[in-house]
């Protein structure tokens, strides 16, 4: 009978021990002020940069919308083509 409750006790300390371990290790939003942008531990909130593009163009011929990505005059990305529909 005192082993059961000995066993109960450190069963719920064990526990108790462990949620406040995991809590603590919980990814907590933290503000960075650096060159004007808001960066966020595990989540990353950056602007996207002047030289990336990402443009549609009609092709008439095939009457499809091709969605092209490029950094400069590179495409860094296979098109994308859509049917006018969707």
């Amino acid at each position: 009978m005192v082993l059961n409750s000995v066993v109960r006790i450190r069963a719920v300390l064990f526990i108790i021990f462990f949620s406040f371990l995991f809590k603590a290790n919980s990814q907590n939003r933290i503000s960075l002020d650096t060159i004007n942008n808001t960066v966020y531990i595990g989540e990353f909130k950056l602007k996207t940069p002047s030289s990336i593009s990402s443009n549609y163009i009609y092709n008439e011929k095939l009457n499809l919308y091709i969605y092209q990505s490029k950094i400069g005059n590179l495409e860094y990305d296979l098109p994308l083509t859509l049917k006018p529909d969707e």
